[in-house]
């Protein structure tokens, strides 16, 4: 009996010590891109969407812009002449939304508008039809209730009767996957989406307008800041980012809020792309530079006690977008986690 005693205590401490360190353990296991958020916050339900980092897609429904697609409604004509080559700047995604969002985007743009008696995404041009866009987030959020996507629309409608149009259309495939708008951002945790509004991940941020014709749409004028910027220079680029008019140096606490790591062409940018040899000839070549800044950047900013939320990037599977921001929300988590306000 003596004997065992010290065997019974080793045996205690062996799982006590076990207990201790598990959730630790689990930090450090691969995380799935196509789960991440349940993955990382399951055992933490308590965590603000605020106040971990979101990768994101810039205009991520413009990935079937072709040189032959047709050009948008109020497009410049310019773009009629060189329209195969512009095309090559208009387009700043590869992947389907669902693609986007099983490699572990979390933040979605749509640009709408009305073409030909039906709403597609454009960017110059016209891109993808919306119903296809749609069934394909009722698949996503379907299958991964845990998985919180915020939709932003940008919408040029032209009447009333395009705005009811749209929301029929939004209704009929994912009306039963939006959550209501619950809390303001700064608030918002996982447990109240998880638990309030289970079985509905999709957050759709859409203009003010859109609360008169449902409930379920978030005011993208209250609950989100976008720090927009315009470079074609990694250094002037990462400036904006942090000092701009709503860098992350100036930022609100209330809102989600948008870091763009992004170069926007000017029509100087694409001139030169039709008789300069040596220039870009398209968004993916001059967008080369930034696929390994949110590595560096994002680890630099978080040293900072910077609050980095949402960052949107184009070409996303070219860059180490995914791969720093899970990383990023590990080591908070082995840390402790961080209220950033």
């Amino acid at each position: 009996m003596v004997i065992c005693k010290p065997l019974k205590i080793r045996n205690i401490l062996t799982f006590l010590l076990f207990y201790l360190i598990s959730t630790p353990l689990w930090c450090h296991k691969k995380i799935s891109t196509e789960n991440w958020m349940k993955n990382l916050y399951h055992k933490l339900p308590e965590t603000r969407l605020r106040d971990i980092l979101i990768p994101g897609t810039n205009n991520s429904d413009s990935y079937k812009i072709t040189n032959s697609s047709p050009l948008a409604p109020k497009t410049n004509k310019f773009f009629l002449l060189k329209k195969g080559a512009v095309s090559n700047w208009t387009r700043t995604q590869n992947l389907t939304i669902l693609e986007q969002l099983k490699k572990g985007i979390r933040y979605v743009e749509l640009n709408l508008m009305k073409y030909k008696g039906e709403f597609f995404s454009v960017n110059g041009l016209i891109s993808v039809n919306l119903n296809v866009v749609l069934k394909e987030l009722h698949m996503w959020a379907a299958k991964h209730p845990y998985e919180i996507v915020l939709i932003n629309a940008n919408l040029n409608l032209q009447t009333l009767s395009e705005a009811k149009g749209l929301h029929r259309a939004i209704s009929k495939h994912i009306g039963q996957f939006l959550a209501f708008p619950l809390l303001p951002p700064g608030l918002l945790t996982f447990k109240d989406l998880w638990t309030k509004e289970k079985g509905r991940p999709l957050i759709f941020l859409a203009p003010p307008s859109f609360k008169k014709i449902s409930p379920r749409y978030w005011n993208k004028k209250k609950v989100i800041q976008l720090n927009k910027t315009n470079s074609r220079n990694k250094k002037d680029l990462l400036e904006q980012t942090l000092y701009g008019g709503s860098g992350l140096f100036n930022q609100g606490w209330s809102k989600f809020y948008v870091s763009e790591l992004i170069f926007k062409p000017n029509a100087k940018t694409i001139i030169k792309s039709f008789f300069e040899n040596g220039a870009p000839k398209s968004l993916f070549q001059l967008s080369k530079p930034l696929n390994n800044v949110p590595g560096k950047s994002i680890s630099y900013w978080l040293e900072k006690d910077l609050s980095v939320n949402i960052i949107k990037m184009n070409f996303f599977e070219k860059t180490n977008l995914i791969a720093t921001c899970l990383e990023a929300n590990k080591k908070s988590l082995i840390e402790g986690g961080k209220n950033w306000h």
